[in-house]
């Protein structure tokens, strides 16, 4: 969810349908079925709510922690068991552990603006 699409352009830099629906889920968890009930990584943009506790209060925006695809995340690292887990909703670079994922928030800042390189550590 764009936490700050008053200062977006509808269909350009933000979309009303932008938050994942209870669609969206059912074919998460078709395509989780369908690949043995487990994934190997997740990508989002933002995280389930046992990552995002994690984080350092004092370094994110707390309005960001209301946003609703977190539920639904939270289902997803429930049924799916990823192993990895990247997100970089919070502009901040941190790592954790969680339900036996490996996680990441990833940030260009500090990493030279190559903030993929650290998907490949």
């Amino acid at each position: 969810m764009s936490t700050d699409k008053e200062d977006r352009t509808e269909g350009d830099s933000w979309w009303a349908g932008e938050v994942p629906t209870q669609t969206d889920l059912e074919h998460a968890r078709a395509q989780v079925q369908a690949r043995g009930g487990r994934v190997d990584i997740v990508i989002s943009h933002t995280a389930p709510s046992a990552f995002l506790r994690q984080l350092p209060k004092n370094k994110i925006d707390q309005s960001r922690l209301e946003d609703p695809t977190v539920a639904l995340l939270d289902v997803i690292l429930d049924e799916a068991r990823p192993r990895q887990w990247f997100f970089g909703h919070f502009h901040l670079h941190t790592k954790g552990e969680d339900q036996g994922c490996a996680w990441q928030a990833l940030s260009g800042e500090g990493l030279g603006g190559n903030w993929w390189v650290e998907l490949g550590s």
